[in-house]
């Protein structure tokens, strides 16, 4: 984790200014992309008002030219789209981030990016926890949704996502019922045909 001073100002005119901790994720983007995908964290001591966002993911461009602009802007229509199909999916907000190298070696250049919601507040809208009794089989899920999800990455052209694994997928299950199925979440998009991000390769 690297310290960071997030600021902001809500609806009402508050303007909020407060310490948090932020950290590189990912792999093919950690060692491909000139831009790394980020994890804010929000939880610390230094941050009491932003505390309760838990911890957020950064999707930002893979690299600071108009075309990869383009593919994150792709990844989050689909994001959408997908939203438009279940509740149970992430949301996601699209931003305008302006980059500035601290040592001005580089010269400022502004992107759009998006935030994901927190998995733990998306089990909590869907009157769900996250699933923490380990390894899930395809066949051990919720049918209905996992058809769900398996037509939808079919629809988009996605092949980098895997159950088992498990690989860009999280799993929630009912809070009033610990014996029901996981419910599938799919995310990560960026390798889809939709997207067709010029690093993407499908899956064998």
């Amino acid at each position: 984790y690297q310290p960071a001073t997030f600021s902001c100002q809500l609806p009402e005119g508050t303007l909020i200014k407060e310490q948090i901790r932020i950290e590189a994720r990912g792999h093919f983007r950690r060692d491909y992309c000139y831009l790394p995908p980020l994890k804010l964290n929000f939880r610390t001591a230094s941050s009491p008002r932003l505390s309760p966002l838990s911890s957020l993911k950064l999707v930002c461009a893979c690299r600071a030219a108009d075309q990869f602009d383009q593919y994150l802007l792709k990844e989050y229509l689909v994001y959408k789209i997908y939203n438009l199909l279940t509740k149970k999916s992430f949301k996601v907000r699209l931003i305008q981030v302006n980059f500035e190298d601290s040592l001005g070696k580089k010269k400022p250049f502004s992107q759009h990016a998006f935030l994901v919601e927190n998995e733990k507040d998306l089990a909590k809208r869907s009157k769900s926890i996250v699933w923490t009794k380990g390894k899930v089989y395809t066949e051990a899920t919720n049918r209905k949704q996992m058809t769900l999800v398996a037509l939808f990455e079919y629809m988009i052209g996605n092949t980098d996502w895997s159950v088992p694994t498990p690989h860009n997928m999280k799993f929630i299950q009912p809070k009033k019922d610990s014996t029901s199925k996981p419910f599938v979440i799919p995310y990560d998009f960026d390798y889809s045909g939709l997207v067709n991000a010029m690093y993407a390769v499908p899956d064998k």
